[in-house]
């Protein structure tokens, strides 16, 4: 059964903090500076599985470009891949990850990590 997958909006910063707390407690502070604070990221480079309005699933896509000797390639690095405890093994995660692996394909980004 697929689920609606939504892009993270400033809006949704309580939610995933929250998520966060939960998924990654080792990790809150670095992945708040991540998410909410590099200039280097939007926030509809991350996208989420929601369920009674928590956010359940999370995976986010760094697009940037890398230089591999004289040429210049798209390139979309996969990170914050984590599930809430309690949704586990039914996919999600994987629904998250297919959905930006499409959406590299369809923008003709060459190279994943």
């Amino acid at each position: 059964m697929l689920s609606e997958i939504k892009h993270m909006t400033v809006n949704d910063y309580d939610r995933v903090m929250e998520f966060i707390k939960i998924v990654f407690p080792d990790a809150v502070s670095i992945l708040e500076r991540v998410i909410f604070g590099s200039p280097f990221r939007r926030p509809d480079n991350f996208a989420y599985i929601a369920e009674d309005g928590r956010i359940i699933s999370f995976v986010g896509l760094f697009p940037h470009r890398v230089r591999l000797g004289d040429s210049e390639v798209r390139a979309g690095e996969i990170e914050a891949v984590g599930t809430h405890p309690k949704f586990r093994g039914r996919g999600l995660a994987s629904q998250l990850m297919e959905y930006w692996i499409q959406y590299m394909k369809e923008e003709g980004i060459a190279l994943s990590w």
